[in-house]
């Protein structure tokens, strides 16, 4: 829907796949209590289990090696 609705080449997921959720995380850790929340899952969900983003071949999604 994101892409329909903006036109934009990448959804906001697939965005963060491609940056790196590590450099999200990072981020993210920073900022105000919600986005402190957001670093929390993405750490607990994605980081803690090797999912880092495209470079790793996983991350929201999963990326052909």
């Amino acid at each position: 829907m994101w892409r329909i609705g903006t036109g934009a080449a990448y959804g906001p997921c697939e965005m963060l796949d491609i940056i790196g959720l590590t450099t999200a995380h990072h981020i993210a850790s920073h900022g105000d209590a919600k986005q402190r929340k957001f670093a929390k899952l993405i750490k607990e969900h994605y980081l803690d289990k090797g999912r880092t983003g495209v470079e790793t071949g996983q991350g929201f999604y999963t990326y052909p090696r």
